[in-house]
């Protein structure tokens, strides 16, 4: 898919739509950039380095509201793609899961995959366990770890060392 054409719809009835919101000319290199902080999640720096612009041109053009709403464009445009994306990879797992439930060899395969379908893929719930006995405070043990209680009146401090 091409990033450098962006057409909007423009204020004037019948003219050619403008490649950018507010009639900014917008160059192929800052254009670059925008969609490569995008897409890629670069910082500024690195998108400018790549799209070979200055990263003061990016400022410099950045306190124009045009490019605010050029980069905006950008990102809900590549939401949109992703999301479409998104919902065909969806299809296909179903597809695949749909598959593996009517001809796995291995029955327990084919249970889970029953178990998915019927449950609607509901996340597992994760159970925690807060220990409440020791004074009022709250300790978590993870398993296979044990809770220790150190006492101050047991523990020789620094000061104590000294004299």
């Amino acid at each position: 898919m091409r990033h450098d054409t962006i057409l909007t719809s423009t204020p004037n009835k019948g003219a050619a739509p403008s490649p950018m919101p507010g009639n900014a000319r917008i160059s192929a290199k800052m254009r670059k950039a925008m969609v490569y902080r995008v897409e890629e999640g670069l910082t500024i720096i690195e998108a400018t380095e790549k799209a070979g612009l200055s990263e003061a041109i990016w400022y410099k053009n950045f306190k124009r509201p045009e490019y605010h709403d050029a980069l905006n464009l950008i990102k809900a445009q590549y939401v949109q793609r992703v999301n479409q994306l998104r919902d065909a990879y969806k299809a296909q797992a179903l597809v695949v899961g749909l598959d593996l439930m009517h001809n796995s060899k291995d029955e327990r395969i084919r249970a889970r995959m029953v178990e998915f379908f019927a449950s609607e893929a509901k996340a597992p719930t994760v159970q925690v366990t807060v220990n409440t006995d020791n004074n009022g405070k709250y300790a978590y043990a993870r398993p296979g770890q044990r809770i220790v209680d150190i006492e101050a009146d047991d523990a020789e401090t620094d000061d104590d060392k000294g004299d």
